[in-house]
This record gives C-alpha cells, sequence and structure tokens, in this order.
C-alpha cells in the first residue's frame, strides 16, 4: 500500500539527496530572482525560462520514472542536462492540455459561482485539487516509459483514476499537516532570524521543492499499485 511515511523515506534516503535538492533550488532561486528583477533581455528571458520549466519537468518525470522501474537512484544527478530537457519537452506535451484545461476550469467556475467567499473557495479548492491529480495521474503514464501516447491511454486511465484520486485525499492531508507542523515554524524562525530576504526565499523554495518531491513518490507508488499491479 502507498505510504506517505516511505516516499518521505525514498527522498531522504537516496543518494546525496540534500546535495541535488541544494542544486535544484539554486537553480529555481535563480529563474525567480531573473524574473524578479529583469535581469536578462525579454526574449533571453523567455528562452531561460522554458528552459528550466522544462528542466524541472524532465527532472520529476526521472525521479517517477527510476522509482517505478527501480533504478538505485531515485534522484537523478545532472551529467546530463540536454535529456533533462529533451524529457521534460516530451512532457509538458503530456500535461499542458490537463494544464489548460485546469486554468479554464478555474476562471469559468469562479466566474460561475455565486456563493459566499467562503464556499467558493472551498468549491475551488475541491475542483483545483481533482483536475491537479489529473495532471499528476498523466505524467506517471508518460513517466513509466516516457511513451507521449501512454499519457492519453483513456481506458487506462479511466479505470485508475478514481482510485488514484480518492487516496491522493491522504496526500493533501498530509501536505497540509507537514507544512503546519514542520515547514511554518522552520520558516518563521528563519523570517525572525534574517528577515524578508535572500535567506528566506532560498528556504521556501528548498522545502517546495522538497514536498514536490515526496508527493510524486507517493503518486509513483500509487501507480505501481493501482497501475502495474492491478493491470
Amino acid at each position: 500500500m502507498a505510504s506517505i511515511i516511505d516516499s518521505i523515506k525514498n527522498v531522504s534516503g537516496d543518494s546525496h539527496p540534500y546535495f541535488k535538492i541544494t542544486v535544484l533550488s539554486v537553480l529555481l532561486f535563480i529563474t525567480l530572482q531573473f524574473n524578479q528583477q529583469k535581469m536578462l533581455e525579454p526574449t533571453v528571458l523567455l528562452c531561460f525560462n522554458f528552459a528550466m520549466v522544462f528542466f524541472f519537468l524532465g527532472y520529476f518525470a526521472q525521479t517517477i520514472y527510476n522509482t517505478l522501474n527501480e533504478k538505485p537512484v531515485i534522484l537523478p544527478d545532472f551529467l546530463n542536462p540536454i535529456k533533462t530537457i529533451w524529457i521534460g519537452f516530451l512532457g509538458s506535451l503530456a500535461v499542458l492540455p490537463t494544464a489548460f484545461l485546469v486554468y479554464w476550469a478555474m476562471t469559468s467556475l469562479y466566474k460561475m459561482l455565486a456563493f459566499n467567499l467562503y464556499v467558493n473557495i472551498i468549491i475551488m479548492l475541491i475542483v483545483f485539487f481533482a483536475l491537479f491529480t489529473f495532471t499528476a495521474i498523466q505524467l506517471l503514464f508518460f513517466a513509466r516509459n516516457y511513451k507521449l501516447t501512454q499519457a492519453y491511454n483513456l481506458p487506462l486511465f479511466l479505470t485508475t483514476a478514481g482510485d488514484i484520486i480518492a487516496y491522493s485525499s491522504l496526500l493533501s492531508v498530509f501536505v497540509i499537516l507537514f507544512s503546519t507542523v514542520i515547514l511554518w515554524p522552520i520558516g518563521y524562525a528563519v523570517f525572525m532570524m534574517f528577515g524578508k530576504g535572500f535567506v528566506l526565499d532560498y528556504y521556501m523554495v528548498s522545502a517546495t521543492l522538497y514536498v514536490i518531491l515526496v508527493v510524486l513518490q507517493y503518486y509513483a507508488q500509487l501507480y505501481f499499485e493501482f497501475v502495474d499491479l492491478g493491470s
């Protein structure tokens, strides 16, 4: 059965995980700084942003691939960034249609809802959770063997999506609790010691990446349980 504890162990117990997370954090932090400070020409910045989006998406897909194919190392190294970017480009073709659907559904729903503010927020969070899970499932299907067509395997999607979404509810509880109990108090301590600025921003980036990697591990376990074993 998929376990959040095992997901944390897989990430934290991998080969040099915190060094790799540090490298990823630096890359993401630099990307954010380039965009906030407008440090590059618009065309160069646009190309750089696309490269980073493909790189991170490719890196996340590789972690899923390594888990599902029982590779000895889950978090890949950085020796072949071109391969990572190419995998990310293919992965974007797998998830972007659903990502656009998420954006369209959220904006349309927001305009249609006529309840009070709090009810609107709750409904939109539920819809966002479901559609985010759909996008994650497509990434899982693609990352299994890096086959783009597998991301649009509708029969497989219909037979497994319900189970994965149901178990993903546990994941949302974990993210909330982990953030509330661990990440936010540490972030507050960092803020009290250093204030707003480089250190706090870097901590937030690192914490977010760590949570994403744990979440992807959990989804990979769900895929193995409901797709590989269930087929």
